[in-house]
């Protein structure tokens, strides 16, 4: 059995292991979110897809891109799970600071 969200604590989390660390937890999420039969867009689903294809982003405007979408979902996303967004919203901010 999987630890409670809770219990993942993304700062200790090293950036090249930000990736798995967001699939499992990602991949729960959808599962309990399915479970619910929640319709509309799915935000977990969509950050998971940022996560894995981070390395493909090559200019500043994708990464500006993704960031205003991430910030935008970590807005509208439930409190307790903004910290699924975090770590992802980091490396973008990391990797848009090296093209200044």
């Amino acid at each position: 059995m999987s630890p409670p969200l809770a219990q993942v604590n993304p700062v200790a989390v090293r950036a090249g292991s930000v990736r798995n660390l967001f699939w499992s937890i990602a991949q729960r999420v959808r599962k309990e979110k399915q479970e619910e039969n929640m319709s509309g867009v799915d935000p977990y689903a969509y950050l998971q897809q940022v996560s894995v294809n981070m390395d493909r982003l090559q200019d500043r405007d994708q990464i500006e891109t993704v960031l205003d979408e991430v910030e935008y979902l970590f807005e509208v996303i439930p409190p307790e799970l903004q910290d699924l967004a975090e770590p992802i919203i980091q490396e973008l901010r990391k990797r848009l600071a090296e093209y200044r």
